[in-house]
């Protein structure tokens, strides 16, 4: 009877055992297997079986995070943003992340992370192991596939040239027939205007020249009749614009200019029965007649942060459409980028022997510069006020705020002469002494107060376009500190960039004034730009000319 009795307990116990319920939420990964260089982006399929109530989303502070031990034991890392939300029942969506441990083998126990809550498993969640083999970005290998176009110099700079390049290369975006264009970074999947026409002088230098001009016919073969431009495309086909800017165009032919370089027939190539050059005057002529304003003589835009395209209108995505809410404004970065465009297009049209066409532009581009400096200029401060208002409703001032974006293409555009450039810097650096700002790349100082903007995004000063700290503009500003001849602060700013880039092993959209990264990942607009500058720079540099095509897939 005892022998019996037992065996009734053991077996009441096992069925105990496989009848308990199932952990509330688990997550699958694959591959279980990944072998990838620091900070190479690795899209993961990730799998969220939700038994639990309540939905697993970002916008409720879930993110994909792990666990790493091995060569290293790193118990926090990087959150990555969740795509889709995650319902009750099973949700698999794809989920980019990089690693920036040392070198080594490691085993990964991914896990989904409540920020400032609690992890999964401690809530007895199910996650998942993956096994990680992490190669040095900076290496002799990654050099061979990835670096033809090198140049050397301190190991900064050297190892900067890796991160740089791996950005673009993880920014690829393909189909079946070849390159389609460079995804700005890891949380766009399009192809966007404003950040080819930064990335693109550098990704010359490495990727073949027909690749590069496919991207930019495939913009222009979406250009409206009347010459607008649109903002984006995807793989899809989709294209769209945030309208409330007014910097679209002006990318566009400057992107364009670049492709150029050395194959002017390209300009004269039709495209849908029309040459690639009017298509670019008819961009140009798009912006004079359809945005400047008849009164002040100035190109407008909606009431953003300067270049952002986020609007002071609604707390949602309409504030990216100028609406009957919006209040257009003439600002400093509209108009540099404008004057960048006009230049540039003349010299294209000069170059072609189109006389004629190459004297109006200059004509309207010498009078659009003399305006923007009656108009937006301060002299006793010495840089650009951000904007003045159009039309007769009144827009909260702004005088006070060095807009850096705008004023460092000002001194590109050549609104500023050599002292009057090195008299900005000594305003921008007062004015980061006064904020306690040491990143290079603040681009408004000070921000604007916290809800001017109501969109989430912007709305708490240093965030996002509010006075982030953006690379993409930071690079900008160093190019602009060596134009007027100050070579030790644009060499100062390449190395802070730098050294944030290589702590981490990508270069974020933005960071918070804690230095936090936040937005996308490997962005690729910021990273062409600071590539660029190295190879233009550096004591040594093969200043290796564009279109040589010496791409290695």
């Amino acid at each position: 009877m005892r022998k019996a009795h037992w065996l009734l307990v053991i077996l009441f116990l096992g069925g105990c055992q496989r009848s308990a319920p199932p952990a509330a939420v688990e997550l699958t990964v694959a591959p279980s297997v990944i072998r990838c260089v620091q900070g190479e982006i690795v899209p993961l399929r990730v799998s969220v079986d939700n038994r639990a109530a309540g939905v697993i989303a970002t916008r409720n502070r879930f993110f994909l995070s792990f666990h790493l031990t091995g060569a290293a034991s790193l118990m926090e890392n990087r959150r990555f943003a969740l795509p889709k939300a995650a319902r009750r029942g099973r949700t698999e969506m794809t989920v980019p992340v990089f690693f920036s441990a040392p070198p080594g083998r490691y085993s990964v126990r991914f896990d989904l992370v409540r920020e400032g809550d609690f992890w999964g498993e401690r809530r007895g969640w199910r996650g998942t192991t993956a096994e990680l083999e992490l190669l040095p970005l900076v290496s002799a290998e990654f050099r061979r596939q990835s670096l033809p176009v090198f140049s050397p110099g301190e190991p900064w700079a050297e190892a900067e040239q890796h991160l740089v390049r791996l950005c673009l290369r993880n920014g690829e975006v393909r189909d079946g027939r070849g390159l389609v264009g460079f995804a700005p970074g890891s949380d766009y999947p399009q192809v966007w205007i404003r950040d080819t026409a930064t990335l693109i002088d550098y990704a010359l230098r490495f990727y073949p020249w027909n690749d590069l001009a496919g991207v930019l016919e495939r913009f222009l073969a979406v250009q409206r009749p009347d010459g607008e431009m649109v903002d984006w495309f995807d793989g899809q086909g989709k294209t769209g614009k945030n309208t409330v800017a007014t910097d679209q165009e002006s990318s566009l032919i400057l992107a364009a200019a670049a492709v150029a370089r050395g194959h002017d027939e390209w300009l004269g190539r039709p495209l849908q029965g029309k040459r690639i050059i009017d298509r670019l005057m008819a961009a140009a002529e798009w912006v004079w007649t359809r945005r400047r304003d008849p009164k002040c003589g100035l190109i407008t835009s909606g009431l953003t942060a300067d270049w952002g395209d986020v609007e002071r209108s609604y707390p949602d995505d309409r504030a990216l459409s100028r609406s009957d809410r919006s209040q257009p404004v003439c600002g400093i970065y509209v108009q540099a980028k404008y004057l960048q465009a006009l230049d540039t297009l003349t010299g294209l049209l000069e170059a072609r022997g189109e006389r004629v066409a190459a004297r109006r532009w200059r004509q309207r581009r010498e009078g659009l510069a003399l305006r923007t400096r009656s108009v937006l200029y301060r002299p006793e401060r010495g840089y650009f006020r951000i904007h003045r208002a159009v039309g007769s409703r009144p827009v909260p001032e702004a005088g006070e705020i060095l807009a850096v974006g705008g004023n460092a293409e000002a001194i590109l555009a050549g609104l500023l002469d050599r002292n009057e450039g090195r008299r900005f810097f000594a305003a921008w650096e007062e004015k980061r002494s006064e904020l306690g700002l040491t990143d290079p790349s603040f681009v408004l100082l000070p921000p604007f107060p916290a809800g001017y903007f109501p969109h989430p995004l912007l709305r708490t000063p240093y965030s996002y376009q509010n006075g982030g700290a953006w690379d993409w503009f930071g690079a900008r500003l160093a190019r602009a500190a060596f134009q007027v001849g100050l070579e030790a602060v644009g060499w100062s700013m390449l190395r802070q960039m730098a050294g944030k880039h290589q702590r981490v092993h990508t270069v974020f959209e933005w960071e918070d004034r804690q230095g936090v990264g936040r937005g996308a990942f490997s962005y690729a607009g910021a990273a062409g730009l600071i590539g660029e500058l190295l190879l233009d720079r550096l004591p040594g540099s093969p200043a290796a000319q564009p279109n040589q095509e010496v791409h290695v897939p």
